[in-house]
């Protein structure tokens, strides 16, 4: 992946994360982002994407510990959400 693109790729991300549709959701997945967006690998770019694709409620439910995330979502990257979410 070019530099370029990389940057294209983590500025929407950056977007992404910080307009969510919900103020809780901006605060912590908006806060991750912009503590660590910039020594993400491409992995964890890539699982993410795939997070930010998923509803407010759903991500919510699983980060307040109200539901259990799928498997698929359960990464070191979803851990190090968790860990930051737990300390702020």
């Amino acid at each position: 992946m070019t530099s370029n693109t990389d940057y294209i790729r983590r500025k929407k991300i950056y977007y992404q994360s910080n307009h969510r549709g919900t103020k809780e959701a901006d605060i912590i997945i908006g806060g991750f982002v912009k503590k660590y967006l910039n020594t993400m690998t491409t992995t964890e770019l890539d699982q993410l994407e795939k997070l930010l694709s998923m509803s407010d409620p759903d991500l919510m439910q699983w980060l307040n510990g109200q539901e259990v995330p799928e498997k698929i979502f359960k990464t070191t990257l979803w851990n190090k959400i968790v860990r930051f979410k737990n300390k702020d």
